[in-house]
């Protein structure tokens, strides 16, 4: 049992506090940010998976674990609301969520099928940064954590390592993951492919 706990404990510390280029990458927990229990079991997710599809939440920016997660608490009660007040979702959406505090969010993890990208949703991650990104860029923190959680999914063997960057415009029609983040980040991404 001592051994196995101490294999745990490197793994969790692996998966929340790899070092990177810019940095640590923390992974604040679905307890962390106060997150209801899913409506029902989500179905599991094939991993590796082929596909790392970007958005953004069309929402209020956060700068701090606070605000994020309540930011992050509302997203999922929109999600699970029944419509036509919300999206009668088991979860919320998203694999992780990204604020401007360059923290992710988890949301169905890496091995959960999301709800984000309808065709895709059984082969991706489904990655949306905290906030509106037509006119503005998220924080450079939010950037860095974004291309860093897609290097840890590779190196975890979540992400497949021929995986194909999308944004949520490049799967379906809407202006998400916003105009402009989409132009000066999404499409200069490694393995973007429209």
């Amino acid at each position: 049992m001592g051994e196995r706990f101490s294999h745990i404990a490197v793994l969790v510390y692996y998966l929340v506090f790899i070092p990177s280029l810019s940095g640590s990458l923390t992974i604040v927990s679905r307890a962390e940010w106060g997150a209801h229990e899913s409506a029902q079991t989500l179905s599991n997710l094939g991993v590796p998976v082929a596909y790392a599809v970007v958005h953004h939440t069309v929402t209020d920016e956060c700068d701090n674990i606070n605000s994020c997660s309540g930011v992050v608490r509302s997203i999922q009660a929109y999600h699970m609301a029944p419509e036509p007040n919300g999206k009668d979702w088991w979860d919320i959406g998203y694999n992780f969520l990204i604020g401007g505090d360059g923290k992710v969010y988890e949301g169905r993890g890496w091995n959960k099928r999301g709800a984000h990208a309808g065709d895709l949703n059984s082969q991706s991650i489904g990655i949306s940064m905290i906030g509106t990104f037509t006119s503005r860029m998220p924080t450079q923190a939010a950037r860095n954590a974004l291309d860093d959680l897609i290097a840890l999914g590779v190196t975890n063997g979540k992400l497949d390592t021929n995986y194909i960057v999308k944004g949520h415009k490049d799967v379906s029609t809407t202006y998400c993951p916003g105009s402009l983040f989409h132009t000066n980040h999404v499409k200069n991404m490694n393995n973007y492919q429209p």
